[in-house]
């Protein structure tokens, strides 16, 4: 790629990553959290009974949390642009 292009592409990648918020991904509650109660549903005491749930059965992790959804990309450390990554994809199929 010759170095004007590459310049061009370094700068739309980087204003890409940055605005309008930097980063590509959010955290968001699927939930409403909007009083005690909510709260005490999804954190202490209620989390723990999910939790009982997925010791009793490792399965109900896919039920109870986002496990099933997430995906991740795994790169060399020296050249991530260097073409040698790794998709992956947790799912309960596993």
């Amino acid at each position: 790629m010759p170095a004007t292009a590459q310049g061009k592409l370094r700068g739309a990648a980087l204003d890409y990553h940055e605005f309008p918020t930097p980063g590509k991904i959010a955290i968001a509650a699927t939930k409403q959290m909007i009083n005690q109660r909510d709260l005490a549903l999804a954190y202490s005491p209620g989390v723990a009974f999910a939790c009982e749930e997925i010791v009793e059965n490792p399965l109900n992790a896919a039920r109870f949390t986002a496990r099933s959804d997430l995906v991740g990309v795994a790169s060399s450390a020296e050249n991530p642009r260097d073409g040698n990554s790794v998709f992956f994809s947790v799912s309960n199929e596993s």
